[in-house]
C-alpha cells in the first residue's frame, strides 16, 4: 500500500502592507479545504442571485456578498493593526468588519481574494517538505 503521506492542513500566513491606509496592514491565512468550499458556496449563491434585475434577488444577492465578506474576514485575518479609537478591530464581528472604511475593506477583500488565487494556482503543496 505504501507509506502514508500527510495531508492536513497546515496554515500559512502572509503579512501585507495596506496602501489605502500608510502603516496599516494585516496578516493572512489561507482557508483550510472546508472553509473554502464553504466560501466558495456563497460565492455561488452570489453569481445565481446576481443576474436577476429583481429588487428582491438584487437584495439577496447583496445579502450575499456580505456573507461572503463576512466569513473569509473572520477566517483568513489572523493579525492586523487597524482600529477606532483607540480599540482594535474583531473582525469576527460583523460590527467591525462594516465598520471599515470602503476603500480599506475592499483592499483587504482583495488581497484576501489574490492570497488564495495565488496559493491554489502556485500548484505549491504546503505540507509536502515538512516532516
Amino acid at each position: 500500500m505504501g507509506d502514508l503521506v500527510e495531508a492536513s492542513f497546515k496554515p500559512r500566513d502572509e503579512r501585507f502592507d495596506l496602501e489605502s491606509i500608510k502603516g496599516g496592514w494585516v496578516e493572512l491565512a489561507r482557508l483550510n479545504h472546508g472553509d473554502s468550499n464553504e466560501l466558495a458556496g456563497l460565492r455561488v449563491a452570489f453569481t445565481l442571485k446576481g443576474d436577476d434585475e429583481d429588487s428582491e434577488r438584487s437584495a439577496s444577492a447583496r445579502t450575499t456578498i456580505k456573507l461572503s465578506r463576512h466569513y473569509s474576514f473572520s477566517r483568513m485575518i489572523l493579525d492586523h493593526n487597524l482600529g477606532k479609537k483607540g480599540k482594535k478591530y474583531d473582525f469576527k464581528k460583523r460590527r467591525d468588519v462594516d465598520d471599515l472604511d470602503p476603500v480599506i475593506g475592499d483592499e483587504i477583500a482583495n488581497l484576501i481574494d489574490k492570497h488564495n488565487e495565488t496559493l491554489e494556482a502556485s500548484g505549491d503543496i504546503p505540507n509536502s517538505n515538512e516532516g
